[in-house]
């Protein structure tokens, strides 16, 4: 995924979809020897069009992915505030 630092080569992130609609995304910068960052929360799936929106637990913001496969994850807009 892009970043908005001149000087980040970029950011990896791992989303996973847990029991119970939860999940658990793990973001780094693309420089191997970068800190995780944890995020949990709430997401709602949406069969027909392939989009899942979480929603963190500690601020309530608001993210869109669409999901194309196991592999590839598309964000769909800037995170809001509920």
């Amino acid at each position: 995924m892009p970043c908005k630092k001149k000087d980040c080569a970029g950011m990896k992130m791992t989303l996973s979809l847990k029991n119970r609609q939860n999940y658990l995304i793990v973001t780094q910068n693309a420089q191997s020897s970068s800190r995780e960052y944890y995020e949990k929360g709430k997401y709602s799936w949406d069969d027909k069009s392939g989009i899942v929106t979480l929603v963190a637990r500690k601020d309530s913001s608001i993210r869109k992915f669409s999901i194309k496969n196991e592999a590839r994850l598309i964000m769909l807009e800037e995170a809001t505030r509920r």
